[in-house]
């Protein structure tokens, strides 16, 4: 019924679909946590995850989206991460985005950060390449034709600060 490939014809196939685009990239594609289950322990993946439910464990991808209606309970490492639920535990991407949904209760290392109003962030935001500063200064600007908030690399702010995003009304963040 079936006839058996030589090893030729299965890499010659490989090579077209990978020349048409129809073959999966090496290294991942997309993992779904549904909103009904609970992980406890680490999850590692080379592709993306989406997390709609809860995560009680660290968090290593290439992106890391986490849903309106998850909570994770631990790290969380990736080239691009974005919050819509609840995060306790430090956050370290290339790229972090913070909708206005977003509930973070740990620190932010990265390289580019956006934040909607209306994000809850309780803790220190830090560029990757720069050195922590002896200010205690609040680390985030805001805008209030934007509503982003910036940080900056020669300021932290102090440890148990809390930030509400940038209002929509007044434009202002919360400082100690």
């Amino acid at each position: 019924m079936f006839k058996p490939q030589r090893p030729e014809e299965s890499s010659a196939q490989t090579t077209a679909s990978v020349r048409e685009g129809t073959a999966r990239p090496a290294g991942g594609g997309r993992s779904v946590i549904a909103s009904d289950m609970k992980v406890v322990g680490n999850l590692a993946s080379r592709g993306e995850l989406q997390i709609d439910g809860e995560i009680d464990g660290d968090i290593k991808a290439t992106t890391v989206t986490v849903g309106r209606g998850a909570t994770i309970s631990g790290s969380i490492l990736a080239d691009r991460v974005d919050v819509h639920g609840t995060v306790k535990g430090q956050i370290d991407g290339a790229t972090v985005s913070l909708s206005a949904n977003a509930r973070i209760e740990g620190d932010v290392v990265h390289d580019s950060l956006a934040v909607e109003a209306g994000a809850y962030l309780n803790g220190h935001v830090r560029r990757r390449n720069s050195k922590p500063a002896a200010s205690t200064a609040t680390a985030s600007t805001s805008s209030a034709t934007t509503g982003q908030a910036t940080a900056s690399p020669s300021h932290s702010s102090s440890t148990g600060a809390s930030s509400s995003g940038s209002s929509a009304t007044s434009g202002s963040s919360s400082k100690p």
